[in-house]
């Protein structure tokens, strides 16, 4: 009895392992352009939401991006923030806090971007948004 409980036990255990491994291959493989290069995390007080957007527009015009700020509920609590030039893309939302924003960089293409761009463009946008009162920025993890 106790080996056919442990026959089936392992069996069992076979069988799930194969299934989890065929889920796994099954899950579909996401291209350059569907997951960021870097991101950041960005939190600013709601007091100092308009000055952050305006620094936004500047970022953007500065660096030849065209600058989309909307919100994402009827309430105006939570925004998208979608900045595009021809190869990379720079999309942000406070989708769960009002007070914390996510931005992920993404290349608009299959050509790579080199890191360093990207970096640069990084350290430009936390130059320009943590001049506003109680705005930090922090890389995402």
């Amino acid at each position: 009895m106790t080996k056919r409980r442990a026959f089936l036990i392992g069996f069992l255990g076979l069988v799930t392992a194969i299934g989890v491994v065929k889920g796994l291959s099954m899950t579909p493989k996401l291209g350059p352009a569907q997951k960021p290069i870097q991101s950041v995390n960005i939190t600013v007080p709601q007091a100092s939401r308009e000055q952050f957007f305006d620094q936004l527009e500047q970022f953007a015009n500065l660096h030849g991006f065209d600058i989309r700020i909307a919100p994402t509920t009827p309430d105006n609590e939570h925004y998208s923030v979608q900045m595009y030039r021809e190869a990379i893309s720079v999309i942000g939302n406070s989708s769960m806090e009002s007070e914390k924003f996510f931005f992920g960089f993404y290349q608009n293409r299959e050509h790579p971007i080199p890191l360093g761009s990207v970096d640069k463009l990084i350290s430009a946008l936390k130059q320009a948004v943590e001049s506003v009162t109680g705005v930090t920025v922090s890389l995402a993890k």
